[in-house]
């Protein structure tokens, strides 16, 4: 699609109404998407009812990738998927996932260091983590939200999911405890570590 297309897409999604636009899985584009996210800004579709734009991500990306967006991107929501190289390498082919999703959102929280919402609890403004609980592997969802509460202030928003779901052919030789759902007391076990170290808006509950 090119740019101009994805424009009349857009002005199209803000006639309709929608409340924000977000952009998911979009790393692969942050070359190109600012100077379009700025000529949309020019368009008097959005100077009529401009929307908070958002970047949906992985947070596996890099800090110079990041930069460009800070004067477009009003909402980051990042994921935090894993704390232990081991785990990320076996789950995601990608070990140094860690380092870079933590040096990513902290690029995130520098550019929009506090969250900012309107009258209806809608986000404006700001930086939210979400983080997919694995079953079996709450330990690392501890060592994840420790590591995130030495730099992330208590009221970011913080989703804790429950979602996993094991699908069939998705077994992992590695870690045959994931072949099953996420038991209630290990969510609950997370949620109330989070809530130990302070994080004080937990979306999932």
């Amino acid at each position: 699609m090119t740019s101009i297309r994805l424009l009349e897409k857009i002005e199209k999604l803000l006639d309709c109404g929608v409340h924000n636009l977000n952009l998911v899985t979009p790393s692969h584009y942050a070359d190109r998407l600012p100077d379009t996210i700025r000529t949309l800004r020019d368009t008097i579709t959005w100077q009529r009812r401009p929307v908070p734009v958002i970047w949906n991500s992985s947070a596996y990306e890099t800090v110079e990738s990041l930069r460009p967006l800070a004067d477009v991107v009003n909402v980051y929501l990042a994921d935090m998927k894993f704390h232990d190289p081991e785990l990320a390498a076996g789950l995601a082919s990608a070990p140094d996932y860690p380092t870079v999703a933590y040096t990513a959102i902290r690029e995130m929280l520098r550019q929009q260091p506090r969250p900012v919402f309107d009258e209806g609890g809608l986000i404006l403004r700001g930086l939210v983590i979400r983080h997919l609980i694995l079953p079996g592997q709450t330990g690392d969802s501890f060592q994840v939200m420790e590591e995130l509460a030495q730099f992330i202030p208590a009221g970011t928003p913080l989703s804790l999911m429950k979602q996993y779901r094991p699908q069939p052919g998705g077994h992992c030789a590695k870690e045959t405890e994931m072949n099953r759902r996420l038991f209630a007391d290990e969510y609950r076990q997370v949620i109330d570590f989070a809530k130990g170290l302070g994080f004080t808006h937990i979306l999932g509950e």
